[in-house]
């Protein structure tokens, strides 16, 4: 198991938990504004919808980090350092494709957030009623557009994550060092 990766982990939690309260606060700032057009309408129901999918995605990461701390060493490679950890649970270093399909699902839907994120401020900069005096309207507006940017950032750290984790292995596998690919 690598610290690097817990240190990634860690990383993208703290982001998902940013994202999630800023979805949350725009989506209930909105909820006030829901019915004066569909614009608005459009934009409460994308950051219910995007906060609700970030709640989610803050579980998965929990309990990735449960499984990694109660003994899932397999889960992650082998790093120097840490080997002795790793045999004394008896875990080797696997390509883990659980792990694979997790970054990849948690990629999927951190993009899908971004995206909704996204809709909402443009929906709510379409809308004729928008006010940018009043502070709820501001505020949501805000809320989206910080919750668009961590997005990216999460994307960027799930991707730098990924091409880690596989470099690592097939470092490691070149080493002589891995066995073959669990599923």
């Amino acid at each position: 198991m690598s610290l690097v990766f817990i240190f990634f982990i860690i990383i993208l939690l703290l982001l998902w938990i940013t994202t999630g309260g800023f979805l949350a606060q725009a989506s209930v700032k909105l909820h006030q504004f829901r019915n004066l057009d569909d614009n608005f309408n459009t934009a409460y129901w994308k950051t219910f919808t995007a906060a609700v999918v970030t709640w989610c995605l803050v579980a998965l990461a929990v309990i990735l980090i449960i499984l990694i701390m109660v003994g899932g060493f397999a889960i992650l490679p082998e790093i120097e350092g840490l080997s002795a950890v790793a045999s004394v649970s008896g875990a080797k270093s696997k390509l883990s494709i659980f792990l694979i399909i997790v970054l990849i699902i948690s990629f999927c839907l951190v993009l899908f957030n971004g995206v909704y994120a996204t809709i909402g401020a443009v929906q709510m900069k379409k809308s004729p009623k928008y006010d940018s005096s009043n502070k709820d309207m501001a505020l949501a507006y805000r809320d989206c557009v910080i919750s668009s940017v961590t997005s990216i950032l999460l994307c960027a750290f799930i991707v730098i994550i990924l091409i880690t984790y596989i470099v690592v292995y097939y470092k490691k596998k070149s080493q002589g060092t891995v066995n073959q690919v669990t599923k």
